[in-house]
């Protein structure tokens, strides 16, 4: 997974200015998704948006079914806190969220529920939990300390700008391309058909 900086990117805007402490953006596809069900069991001030949740939530909390895509970097960076959940197949086979991306390059702060391999990419820019307690304890963690999550969101930013970009993502093919075709033809070093 990458992201396109040209998409999403830092940019504070009045018009997106966090209106509630967590942000969600995802389907329920009828499932009560854990984060927003921990949240709503808290109490938080949250805001979610995306398709289905309808007989889920209470509606104060349903901002819209949909954001625009040219808007959703500037929600991310103006958010608090952005929720990030996986499906379960997901996060046990290591398919990262791409939401992970998308937010850290608009430099928001995410907290994700855990998925195989997730510090590898990220380090310790994402906090992860894997039970609600754990959910519990980041919130309350978190909540009240703006210059900690700004802190982790400029980490996140760094992290995905300098390796997780569609350009990072093309080079790694043209190099995977590059060894195939050398191996295959076994071009000599010095000729002028290497790639």
């Amino acid at each position: 997974q990458c992201t396109d900086p040209s998409v999403f990117f830092p940019e504070k805007s009045e018009e997106t200015r966090k209106t509630s402490t967590l942000l969600f953006v995802g389907n329920s596809r009828k499932i009560f998704r854990k984060s927003v069900k921990y949240s709503l069991e808290r109490g938080e001030d949250i805001s979610v948006y995306g398709t289905r949740w309808n007989d889920l939530i209470p509606a104060e909390y349903l901002k819209g079914e949909h954001i625009p895509n040219k808007l959703l970097h500037s929600y991310y960076g103006n958010a608090a806190i952005v929720l990030n959940e996986h499906w379960e197949a997901m996060a046990k086979l290591g398919f990262l969220s791409n939401r992970l991306f998308d937010v850290g390059a608009s430099m928001g702060f995410v907290i994700s529920d855990y998925a195989l391999g997730i510090e590898s990419v990220f380090s310790e820019a994402i906090p992860t939990y894997k039970n609600q307690n754990e959910f519990n304890q980041l919130l309350d963690s978190f909540i009240s300390r703006p210059d900690a999550r700004h802190r982790k969101a400029r980490e996140l930013h760094e992290i995905v700008i300098e390796n997780h970009t569609f350009a990072h993502r093309a080079d790694n093919i043209m190099q995977v391309v590059r060894e195939l075709v050398e191996k295959k033809l076994r071009v000599p070093q010095d000729s002028p058909l290497r790639l």
